[in-house]
């Protein structure tokens, strides 16, 4: 069945796929290439078994991204309910922080730098540096035609001079 968008935001519905309040949530970290996964999904383990605020059903780690300089690390764990779900989220960022500052500092964010040495710049064929501006209007004759297309006065026609129907 193909219903309109619209039929959805002016329609009351009730989604019978769910039984429970049980929750999965996602925590995510941009970190450094060092970063150990195998060492942050057992420290996640450490965290989740010292709360009762997770439910037991799921702990994932996962690396969902390795782009731009950084790995994407996202974890998801599920609590009873919205409330428990996010002090769990919470909870589970502050100490993962915690840990990565204390015993993985390798893996904390940085922005990496090359120095290269100047490259010298190609010289002009003409054998000098351009001074006169080149380009699709000005340099030639020809430009400065195409120009003045852009650039001269419209005359509009006159209406008082059209005869009336």
């Amino acid at each position: 069945m193909v219903l309109p968008s619209t039929y959805f935001t002016s329609t009351p519905f009730q989604n019978w796929t769910r039984n429970t309040s049980e929750l999965l949530g996602s925590v995510e970290f941009d970190l450094d290439w060092w970063v150990s996964p195998a060492v942050m999904r057992t420290e996640l383990e450490r965290i989740l078994d010292r709360t009762d605020l997770w439910d037991g059903r799921a702990q994932v780690l996962q690396v969902t991204d390795a782009v731009g300089g950084y790995v994407r690390i996202r974890i998801l764990v599920t609590a009873v309910d919205a409330p428990t779900l996010f002090d769990l989220r919470c909870l589970v960022r502050e100490q993962m922080v915690e840990w990565i500052l204390a015993q993985n500092p390798s893996a904390i964010p940085r922005n990496r730098v090359q120095m290269v040495e100047q490259e010298a710049r190609p010289v002009p064929k003409r054998g000098g540096p351009v001074t006169e501006p080149v380009g699709l209007f000005s340099g030639s004759a020809e430009a400065e035609q195409r120009a003045s297309l852009f650039t001269s006065s419209i005359t509009l026609p006159d209406l008082d001079d059209e005869p009336e129907r």
